[in-house]
């Protein structure tokens, strides 16, 4: 039952945003009672930490799944890539937007796994795509996890990219997948071996 109400509640977060979503709409979504949905949940706000975390540990065991392969590296990035842009999928700049506002201790929650991200993940992926000769071993790795860092901090503070002028916003992917996997394409060929300009 309660996998309903998540499933529920996710597509109705993603179509309307998080404030705009009433517990009767869930219910309703999920073939309900509000007395029902009730019992299972104490308010819209425990299903948003629920779905939001369900959604960290799921990509957070992905990630370590992928990072345990025995695979090159370029196919590594993709595959971490494409498990990231998964995972954000459906949830727009709106919605981003609308978390950051009104749900302070859930916004906490995303970039508490930001920064899991930027020291964990970032630093061995470095370590890895240097050892198998994809990056200059003279690389910056501060800067580079930085940059990384940056990446994501783009996807999960919407505001960051309203704050580009009007010609320059527009050229920003809206949707998160998109603008991560451009961003780390930018990274990649950045620091990558050959004619880079790092």
């Amino acid at each position: 039952m309660k996998d309903r109400i998540i499933k529920a509640s996710d597509s109705l977060f993603k179509q309307y945003g998080f404030s705009k979503t009433t517990a009767d709409e869930i219910a309703r979504q999920a073939g309900m009672s509000k007395r029902t949905l009730y019992k299972y949940f104490e308010s819209k706000l425990q299903i948003l930490d629920t779905l939001i975390e369900e959604k960290l540990v799921f990509l957070k065991t992905e990630l370590n799944e992928i990072l345990g392969l025995k695979i090159d590296f370029p196919e590594k990035m993709r595959r971490i890539t494409t498990s990231v842009a998964v995972t954000l999928s459906g949830m727009s700049v709106h919605f981003l937007e609308d978390l950051q506002r009104n749900t302070p201790q859930i916004w906490e929650k995303i970039s508490g796994f930001r920064k899991e991200m930027v020291h964990d993940y970032f630093p061995m992926l470095l370590d890895e795509g240097i050892k198998e000769g994809h990056f200059k071993k003279t690389i910056n790795k501060g800067i580079a996890v930085l940059l990384m860092m940056n990446a994501m901090e783009i996807i999960i503070n919407p505001k960051l990219v309203s704050a580009l002028p009007d010609g320059l916003a527009q050229q920003v992917p809206v949707r998160p997948e998109e603008l991560f996997d451009k961003i780390i394409e930018i990274i990649y060929d950045g620091i990558h071996q050959g004619d880079s300009i790092f």
